[in-house]
C-alpha cells in the first residue's frame, strides 16, 4: 500500500510537532511552531479550492 505510506508519515509528523509545541516550545516559540503546520494545511486547501471553481468558469 504505497498510498498509505506517505499519508501515515504526514500524520505522524503533524502529531509529533503538535506534541512538541504544547510540551514546552509554546513558551519559546508559539508563533514559529504552529505557523509551520497551520500554514501548510490552509495553504494547500485554499489553493485547491479557488483553483477548482476558477477553472470551471474560465473554460
Amino acid at each position: 500500500n504505497p498510498t498509505v505510506d506517505p499519508v501515515q508519515e504526514i500524520v505522524s509528523e503533524t502529531h509529533a510537532e503538535r506534541d512538541v509545541t504544547p510540551s514546552g516550545q509554546t513558551s519559546d516559540k508559539p508563533d514559529d511552531v504552529p505557523n509551520a503546520p497551520t500554514f501548510v494545511m490552509p495553504e494547500n486547501l485554499e489553493r485547491v479550492i479557488p483553483e477548482t471553481p476558477e477553472d470551471i468558469p474560465a473554460t
